[in-house]
């Protein structure tokens, strides 16, 4: 279905063998169905606390996926938010917070 094929669909039976991460992470399909905004952390914190990000090179879009590049397995790629980009600002729509427990690292 759109961007997403029936082969890489995972079988109920795989899923309770070895569970939740054979799913996709809400990063990569954020990335297959919106524009990609990468932030870095200072931005990253800024949009989680709705604050407007100054975006002048960005053509207007909405939604935009906004994600933290992460540095392997242990820190994965993180869609922080989808935001609205418009006049070279960048709002944000829907937010996605951390974990505690990974706030916490």
């Amino acid at each position: 279905m759109g961007p997403f094929e029936v082969a890489d669909a995972v079988s109920l039976e795989a899923l309770a063998e070895q569970g939740a991460s054979l799913l996709a992470s809400p990063a990569a399909v954020a990335e297959r169905l919106f524009p990609v905004l990468e932030v870095d952390a200072a931005q990253a914190r800024d949009l989680g606390h709705g604050k407007l990000l100054a975006l002048p090179q960005h053509p207007d879009a909405e939604p935009v996926a906004a994600i933290e590049r992460g540095t392997g397995d242990e820190h994965p790629d993180r869609l922080v938010a989808l935001i609205s980009v418009r006049q070279g600002r960048g709002r944000t729509l829907v937010g996605f917070p951390i974990e505690q427990q990974e706030a916490a690292e």
